[in-house]
């Protein structure tokens, strides 16, 4: 089954670049010996359970599939998607082609701040600055007598002598 569903899509793709099984733009596309193109998982799938072209209904084996022409992948390659974080205010519009590569890296995907007790989902562009700047279970090096990475949120207000005995003890810091 495809991963690209025509809503992802800034217009709706050629009917052609749909596999009739998933409805979706076609993904690893191959052609069947009647001439029909699915999507690779979804006509293996298929012919797991049935012996036929879905379309034509056609006798059809897996090793009679084969890949389509280039030109083919490359009409799919070029069609225009919305990034998966549109929602969260990424406006950029990216060729099918580079679409993994864009949502892996977007500013605008949500990832989880890296201190344990923070449970914050951050846009990635801010990530940075809510550890190091915002997050108030950031930690400080006390100045103090202990010497040990305090949460800010605790830091005026924590025991030097009970966090080195927790420390001592191996059980984690506030």
């Amino acid at each position: 089954m495809s991963q690209y569903d025509t809503e992802k899509f800034c217009q709706p793709p050629d009917p052609d670049l749909i596999c009739c099984i998933c409805q979706c733009v076609l993904q690893s596309p191959v052609e069947s010996p009647c001439r029909h193109v699915f999507c690779n998982v979804c006509i293996t799938t298929w012919l797991n359970n049935h012996r036929n072209c879905p379309t034509c209904r056609r006798r059809v084996k897996k090793r009679q599939l084969k890949p389509v022409l280039p030109i083919v992948q490359n009409m799919i390659n070029r069609l225009l998607m919305f990034c998966d974080f549109k929602d969260n205010g990424c406006a950029e519009t990216v060729m099918l082609e580079i679409y993994v590569n864009h949502v892996e890296g977007c500013g605008y995907r949500k990832l989880k701040c890296r201190f344990n007790r923070c449970d914050k989902m951050i846009l990635k562009k801010d990530k940075d600055q809510h550890e190091n700047q915002v997050c108030e279970f950031r930690e400080k090096l006390c100045i103090g007598r202990c010497g040990l990475m305090i949460p800010v949120c605790v830091y005026d207000t924590h025991d030097c002598y009970e966090e080195l005995q927790k420390f001592n003890q191996g059980i984690s810091l506030i």
